[in-house]
């Protein structure tokens, strides 16, 4: 008889800490659009939530953290992994790809995404919180970049040298991305994949100059 792994996301565990920050998310960006973020605490948010402050750091780093969230700025393992398995020459367009996919639920039709879209664009220095939020998976990214690099056929240089170009593409990945998110932001008609293919074609302007 097959015996059905259950994986980790799945357990009861894992799925009461997924209910808990989405509520604090959702509370969050609630309080946020009621009074606009400055006024907002994070005992505000622990109230509304029934968590302890104690608690909200476990899921949190701060305030504007819990308003802009996770889900729109780490990408999943997945992604990830198809990002380190490809063989593409284009190594910036594969991690654009890796690293937008969350971002484009801004544009989603229903659910938290579309309050958090209203209140971007309404608070656009939230964006910059946003950012803080991605340089949490830099390190990983610049990781994974390097192991493409290493095995790509137009590989130049040693280790350090690898190291170096898989860091520069990263800070060129966070500029578009920076770029984008803006570009976004002001914009109602734009999605964020418009603003990404955008901010992209600035830069290989610009580069290629």
């Amino acid at each position: 008889m097959q015996v059905m792994r259950v994986r980790k996301e799945d357990t009861p565990r894992e799925r009461r800490k997924r209910e808990t920050l989405e509520r604090i998310e959702r509370n969050a960006v609630a309080l946020a659009l009621r009074g606009g973020s400055e006024a907002v605490t994070v005992e505000e948010i622990c109230d509304l939530s029934a968590i302890s402050v104690r608690t909200f750091y476990n899921y949190c780093d701060s305030k504007d953290a819990a308003i802009v969230g996770t889900s729109p700025v780490i990408p999943s393992d997945d992604a990830l992994e198809r990002f380190r398995s490809g063989s593409g020459m284009d190594i910036l367009g594969d991690l654009l790809d890796a690293v937008s996919g969350p971002f484009e639920a801004l544009d989603a039709p229903t659910g938290i995404d579309v309050d958090r879209a209203r209140l971007l664009r309404a608070e656009p220095a939230l964006l910059e919180s946003m950012g803080l939020q991605m340089t949490k998976v830099r390190s990983r990214l610049a990781d994974l970049v390097a192991e493409r690099l290493a095995r790509s056929e137009s590989a130049v240089g040693g280790d350090d040298d690898i190291r170096v170009q898989a860091e520069t593409i990263v800070e060129l990945k966070t500029a578009i991305m920076r770029t984008a998110l803006f570009a976004w932001s002001r914009s109602t008609e734009r999605t964020f994949a418009d603003a990404r293919r955008y901010a992209q074609a600035v830069a290989s302007r610009h580069l290629s100059a």
